[in-house]
């Protein structure tokens, strides 16, 4: 659970910087 919630805070990150495509226009 601990390693899942890192990975999550880092995907978000990674997510709100635009990283990762089509996610910043899904807005989920």
């Amino acid at each position: 659970m601990r390693k899942f919630g890192m990975f999550r805070v880092n995907f978000n990150k990674l997510a709100h910087l635009g990283q990762i495509p089509g996610l910043d226009k899904a807005s989920w």
